[in-house]
């Protein structure tokens, strides 16, 4: 009895987490959220729990929101007095917060397995877990590029998955997928499906502490040197740490930006590993040509994915990349360091067109990057930092520092400056950029407890970008703020209220349609949000958010959203279903709002809120029996008025569009 409102905390916490990170996600990359790699991820340790009693392993690591300090914590703990019992725990753990500790419930466990690293790989597949999932996803209205035949497959989008894993030792992933208009076969794909994946890894294989093959990921450091894969590029809470975390498989879904070939780290002692990697993969490009000195030349890469149109299909696969590295890591009990370099060579020369705001981007067929990382935890301070130069010297360095006052205050800085000529297309460290170059800046966090219960976390961020970018033909100045309140009303009620502040340069056009000048605009975010969980079946959420954009020269601007939104998730039958309906307005796309959506397992849902209208979405999941689920969820948009919904090819007639997804999952 006492152990249900605190189940039912802990699944609260870890939904408001997981929406505030998909938001802050869609908002950060001006698109619908799609960070497969750290919601697979996080899904994966649903269902094969941490064991915090593993202190070797780094699977700790991979939650982004338990800081180097919270680790520490725990292992001392455990040193101190023996493995835990339960995950109850934690709350006796010195250091650890109690909101960290409701996050950390849903991913963790306690095990008392002897020789647990001593398991043989015939052991491991004997005893490891398999899941599978097939589902398709549609636009019941039929979009241009069908009308047109541009398109040349059907409106559908089919994929398919196969996992075997075994704690965090095991892996093995098998998937493939097809987008909507993309054909299924023919000419066009002969090998039936668009994209395939495969993933395998091992792990604590006497001194082989891993060996990865097929699909992969390298993340080290703060990521400026690499970091393939998503990586979050935006600070979460007061934990601006990134634990780069080696290799690990990538998304079964993912397109681009991962390394495909075979990896391996050895430990040479115990503190010290060496880790090599090579990758060899064929990526999307726009159309080859041949210049005057007979080189083969592209334009750019092209990482969307989507092979549904002649134009598309003539992009997949034109450039091969190899990619070599290695990474060599101390790790001690409070001292980490790390040195990284890898070397990247495309069989044709890339040339970016000659624009404004490119002169410094990457061209050439050879890059190379080298770069040293440090972590230090003294006490209860953590210092950070890591610097890297590629082929032409140009630098990006980035530190911080973290310190947490007690268990309930956190306080966080870095500074980050990167040269406007740094070329690396595996970066992915923390900054207002979409990519670790051509800016520096100054950002400060701070989480702490207030009278009354309340919780206040603070973010302000300044900014510029000496070199002129996309969208900004100016060196420009930038600021950012976020403050959030949250209180919690009672143990299954909490309220928050989320300001942000962002004033930033921006290109202005004049009446023919040419950059003439550069203005600063101000954005003025305001998001209620309060969420009541009368009982571990029932879960309520309401929200009402404003945005609001004042520029000089186009004048101001506005958008609003309001919702409400209901889970029943009861323990006495096999069912689950959640449904909302939102209201929105917003005068412009600039004014646009993101609100993340429940949806089914591998399928993201954040949508932009722009127009006017509604919307209205039903999840369903029924599980059948302890192997079998079935889920469909359908979704709804209404704007009364308007004659055409969408842009380009994918533009629906009528003032509706309507979206259907169903999935089969198995799992034993």
């Amino acid at each position: 009895m006492l152990a249900l409102p605190l189940a039912a905390a802990s699944q609260t916490d870890g939904s408001l987490l997981l929406e505030e990170y998909l938001e802050l996600y869609a908002e950060y990359y001006d698109t619908e959220a799609d960070d497969n790699e750290t919601l697979e991820l996080l899904g994966h340790y649903l269902e094969t729990k941490i064991d915090l009693n593993d202190t070797l392993s780094a699977a700790l690591a991979d939650l982004f929101f338990v800081g180097e300090y919270h680790r520490a914590c725990i292992r001392s703990y455990i040193r101190a007095n023996g493995a835990m019992l339960s995950t109850a725990e934690l709350y006796l753990v010195d250091g650890l917060d109690s909101a960290t500790i409701r996050l950390m419930l849903p991913f963790v466990e306690t095990k008392h397995v002897a020789n647990r690293h001593s398991s043989s790989p015939a052991y491991m597949f004997k005893h490891a877990r398999h899941s599978m999932a097939i589902g398709t996803k549609t636009i019941v209205e039929q979009a241009r590029g069908y009308a047109d035949s541009v398109y040349l497959g059907d409106p559908f989008r089919l994929y398919f998955r196969y996992r075997l894993a075994y704690s965090d030792r095991l892996l093995l992933s098998i998937s493939a997928e097809k987008d909507a208009g993309e054909k299924f076969g023919g000419p066009e794909m002969p090998h039936g499906f668009d994209h395939y994946g495969f993933s395998f890894m091992l792990k604590n294989i006497g001194r082989l502490e891993q060996i990865a093959v097929g699909h992969y990921n390298a993340c080290f450091g703060q990521g400026l040197t690499m970091w393939s894969g998503n990586g979050m590029r935006f600070a979460t809470d007061a934990n601006i740490n990134k634990h780069g975390s080696g290799i690990k498989p990538a998304s079964a879904m993912a397109e681009s930006g991962s390394l495909q070939g075979v990896s391996a780290t050895l430990r040479l002692a115990k503190r010290m590993t060496l880790t090599a990697f090579l990758s060899y993969s064929h990526r999307d490009a726009t159309a080859m040509a041949t210049d005057s000195t007979g080189q083969t030349t592209f334009q750019s890469l092209y990482t969307s994915g989507y092979h549904r149109s002649e134009t598309e299909i003539e992009k997949k696969n034109r450039v091969g990349e190899t990619l070599i590295g290695t990474n060599w890591q101390y790790t001690g009990a409070y001292l980490c360091v790390g040195l990284t370099a890898y070397a990247q060579h495309f069989d044709a020369t890339l040339k970016p067109a000659e624009t404004f705001y490119n002169h410094y981007y990457f061209s050439g067929a050879d890059n190379y990057n080298v770069g040293a990382d440090v972590r230090y935890l003294w006490n209860n301070v953590l210092l950070f930092a890591e610097t890297a130069f590629d082929r032409s010297a140009a630098n990006a360095t980035i530190a911080g520092v973290q310190i947490y006052a007690n268990s309930a205050t956190r306080l966080a800085a870095y500074y980050r400056q990167y040269s406007a000529a740094y070329s690396n297309m595996y970066s992915s460290a923390l900054g207002q950029n979409a990519s670790s170059r051509n800016e520096q800046g100054l950002c400060a966090m701070l989480e702490c407890e207030m009278p009354w219960g309340i919780t206040l976390k603070a973010t302000a961020d300044v900014y510029k970008f000496p070199w002129p970018k996309y969208r900004i033909y100016s060196p420009a100045i930038g600021n950012e703020y976020r403050f959030k309140l949250s209180k919690r009303l009672a143990v299954n009620a909490i309220l928050s209220a989320q300001y942000r502040y962002r004033c930033q340069t921006t290109n202005v056009a004049n009446a023919t349609g040419n950059i003439a000048s550069t203005e600063e605009r101000q954005n003025h975010c305001l998001n209620l949000h309060l969420r009541y969980t009368p009982s571990a079946a029932y879960t309520f959420n309401s929200r009402v958010a404003f945005n609001h954009i004042a520029s000089p020269t186009e004048g101001d601007t506005s958008g609003f959203l309001l919702y409400h939104e209901a889970v029943y998730t009861p323990t006495s039958m096999p069912i689950a279903i959640a449904l909302r309906y939102a209201i929105f307005q917003a005068e412009d796309y600039d004014t646009r709002i993101y609100a993340y959506e429940r949806d089914l397992l591998y399928e993201y849902s954040t949508p932009a809120f722009y127009k006017k209208g509604s919307r209205f979405y039903i999840l369903l999941t029924w599980n059948i029996n302890k192997y079998i689920t079935i889920g469909m969820r359908y979704a709804i948009a209404l704007y009364p008025g308007q004659t055409t919904i969408g842009t380009g090819y994918d533009t629906t007639m009528g003032s509706k569009r309507q979206e259907i997804k169903l999935q089969l999952r198995c799992k034993i």
